[in-house]
C-alpha cells in the first residue's frame, strides 16, 4: 500500500491525484486512456499545478493503462513508475490468465477466494505489524466479480506489444517483485526495458 508514503510525497512538493475507475465502467482501453488524458489536461490547467511535471504511478492493471497513456499523449507524461505491470498477463500460468478461475465460477466462489488468496499472495513476515494486523483488503475486494472479469478481458484482449513500448518517450522506473505470485513481474520488467 502507498498510504504510508503519501505524507512524505506531499512534503516533497508532490500534488497527488488518484484515478478511480468505477466498478460499473466497461470502457475500452481507448476510452479509458482518452478519459485519463482529459483528466490530466484539466488538472494541469489548475494554477496551483500549472507547469508541474507529471509522474504517473501504476500498479498491475493501472501500469498497463499508464503505458498506453504515455504512448497516446506523451506531452502529458514526464515520468512513470510502474509496479508489477500486468503487461505480461497473457504469459502467466502457461497462457491461462490467473484471474480466469476466479471469475468463471461466479460470485460465491469469487468472494470466497479472496479470503484464501490474500495469505497466499503475501509474505506475512515481510509486512509491517500495523499492515499485517489491519483489516487489509485484497485486490479482489476493490471490484465485484463482473468488474474483475471485464478488466481481465481487457488484459487478455489487448497486450502491450513491443511496437507500442518503443513509442514510450518518458523516463520510466520499473519495480518488480521477485515474490509476485500472480505475474512473472521480474521477467516482464526485463522485457519492458
Amino acid at each position: 500500500t502507498i498510504k504510508p508514503q503519501l505524507e512524505a510525497l506531499v512534503r516533497e512538493g508532490y500534488t497527488l491525484r488518484a484515478l478511480n475507475v468505477p466498478p460499473s465502467d466497461r470502457s475500452s482501453w481507448e476510452t479509458l486512456v482518452a478519459r485519463l488524458a482529459a483528466l490530466l489536461r484539466a488538472a494541469l490547467r489548475d494554477p496551483d499545478v500549472q507547469g508541474s511535471k507529471v509522474t504517473l504511478l501504476g500498479e498491475s492493471f493501472s501500469g498497463t493503462l499508464m503505458l498506453r497513456l504515455a504512448v497516446v499523449a506523451p506531452e502529458l507524461v514526464d515520468r512513470m513508475v510502474l509496479i508489477n505491470p500486468a503487461t505480461s498477463f497473457n504469459e502467466s500460468y502457461g497462457g491461462e490468465p490467473p484471474g480466469k478461475c476466479l471469475v468463471t465460477p461466479g460470485k460465491p466462489l469469487y468472494e470466497f477466494a479472496q479470503d484464501i488468496l490474500l495469505p497466499l499472495m503475501t509474505e506475512q513476515s515481510n509486512l509491517a505489524p500495523e499492515v499485517r494486523d489491519s483489516d487489509m483488503l485484497s485486490p479482489i475486494d476493490y471490484v465485484p466479480a463482473d468488474t474483475a472479469a471485464w478488466r481481465l478481458s481487457l488484459l487478455r484482449a489487448g497486450p502491450v506489444d513491443a511496437s507500442l513500448l518503443e513509442r514510450v518517450a518518458c523516463e520510466v522506473l520499473l519495480l518488480a517483485s521477485a515474490e509476485d505470485r500472480l505475474l512473472p513481474s521480474v521477467e516482464e520488467t526485463s522485457r519492458l526495458k
